[in-house]
């Protein structure tokens, strides 16, 4: 760990572009926590392995905060594609990408990389929903504290339909997922029911598009 603080220096975050001064959220007298780890975590972007960055990922808001030496807080800027590779011997990736979100829209955010084949990515989003402070009206109730709940992760799949960058959400409902499949689709909807595979279980979803890229 040691060698880890000898390679952070101010120099390191020349590479990036970050927002200094930006308020950053409070989250006092909220229960549970937007953030994906409770500390920062030393992490190597880009693969730039000369120098370590302490990393937050805030996914509430889609938010990366960046830990520099001297203890401010930066939000680094979502206007360039990253890389990052955790150094906590968890050995997770993540990679920042756009995608559409549950209303359509175009939107970015960090997404873990969960697994990479020869022909396609598949990475894992974390989904944490906010609930306000809810306050008793009547002396049957009680006042609820503000709250963070993590609700169920949603994968995304580069897109196997086009030249895009864009992620593409995994459908859980196989009629839904067939369409990812293009001129396969009768064969993938007949290999989930015989195989009984899960569409939110990642070995089901790597077994499911192998056999769409061996067919192919």
């Amino acid at each position: 760990m040691t060698n880890l603080f000898a390679q952070i220096n101010e120099g390191a975050f020349d590479d990036y572009i970050y927002f200094v001064n930006q308020n950053r959220p409070k989250y006092e007298g909220v229960e549970g926590t937007p953030y994906l780890t409770e500390d920062f975590v030393p992490t190597i972007i880009n693969d730039k392995k000369s120098s370590v960055v302490y990393v937050k990922f805030n996914a509430f808001n889609k938010s990366i905060e960046l830990r520099k030496p001297d203890g401010e807080i930066v939000i680094l800027s979502q206007s360039e594609n990253y890389r990052f590779r955790l150094m906590d011997g968890s050995n997770k990736q993540f990679e920042s990408h756009f995608y559409k979100n549950d209303k359509g829209k175009k939107s970015k955010s960090f997404f873990e990389k969960v697994y990479e084949g020869k022909d396609y990515v598949i990475f894992l989003k974390e989904n944490i929903k906010y609930t306000p402070k809810k306050i008793a009206t009547s002396g049957y109730e009680q006042n609820l504290p503000a709250k963070f709940t993590w609700g169920k992760a949603t994968f995304y799949v580069s897109n196997l339909s086009s030249d895009s960058k864009e992620l593409v959400k995994v459908p859980t409902k196989k009629k839904e997922i067939s369409k990812l499949f293009r001129d396969k689709s009768k064969s993938i909807q007949q290999s989930i029911k015989n195989e009984k595979f899960k569409l939110d279980d990642i070995e089901d979803l790597v077994k499911l598009y192998n056999l769409y890229f061996d067919e192919n």
